[in-house]
């Protein structure tokens, strides 16, 4: 505990970096996802149109 108490700064970096790169990660599955629907649509309109 006195470990974090002493370097706040660092911990809260290390936090926030956690934090984007969970966002970042996420919104690379958003895309992913939101492509891959795009993609399908297409082919649907390709075959079916």
């Amino acid at each position: 505990m006195a470990m974090i108490d002493h370097a706040p700064e660092s911990t809260n970096e290390y936090e926030y970096a956690v934090h984007l790169e969970n966002y970042h990660g996420f919104l690379h599955v958003l895309w992913s996802v939101v492509a891959l629907i795009a993609l399908t649509l297409i082919m649907l309109a390709i075959f079916f149109g």
